[in-house]
This record gives C-alpha cells, structure tokens and sequence, in this order.
C-alpha cells in the first residue's frame, strides 16, 4: 500500500497586508459593534472627547509595549493592538454621531427627504 505524504504548505503575507487587513477588520469590527448595539455609546460630546482620549492612550502607550514585549508579536498584535484599533475606531463612530445628532441631522430613514 502506498502513502503519500503532502508537503506543507507556507503562505507568505506581507507585513503592509497584514497591516491593512488588520486594520479594515477592526474597522468592520467596530461598525458591526455600532449597528448591533446602537445604544451603546455615549450621548454626550463630553463623553465621547473622553473615551477617545482613552482609546488614543491606549493605542499610543499599550501597544507598543505590548507588541514590543518578550512574549509573541501575535500575541501582542490580537490582544492588545487590534481591540485597540476596534476602540479607536468605534469612538470615532460615537463622535460622529454625536456631531450629525449635535448638527440636527435625521435619525432613522427619513434622511435627505423633503
């Protein structure tokens, strides 16, 4: 009887793909978070200024380290460095739609309609 053994198979991706797909993910993350849980966010500009200052604390400071650090790359990049982009991303959801609601634009489906 004969065996055949397949060799593996390596894919080589590209550390500016991996960059850009990282990041169109957590930006689809995040717009998926905002439409599942519209209520989620802050109502206020106040609030919103404040969760940015945090998620940009975060992306600055954390994952660099985190990255950084003696333990995997991978690891640092899905633990700490993607939610962060998802935070980041998500609040600027947040405080654009405290800016449209501030500037009196239309909630629902009735936008643009006279």
């Amino acid at each position: 009887m004969l065996s055949y053994r397949r060799s593996p198979i390596h894919i080589m991706v590209s550390v500016n793909a991996f960059i850009a797909a990282s990041g169109i993910g957590a930006a689809l993350i995040a717009l998926w978070i905002e439409v599942r849980f519209p209520k989620l966010g802050p109502d206020r500009i106040a609030w919103g200024l404040f969760h940015l200052l945090c998620a940009s604390i975060v992306a600055q400071m954390l994952v660099p380290v985190a990255i950084d650090a003696v333990w995997n790359k991978l690891l640092g990049v899905f633990l700490v460095a993607i939610p962060s982009l998802i935070y980041l991303f998500l609040t600027a959801i947040w405080i654009m739609k405290i800016a449209r609601d501030a500037l009196g634009g239309a909630r629902g489906s009735g936008a643009g309609r006279r």
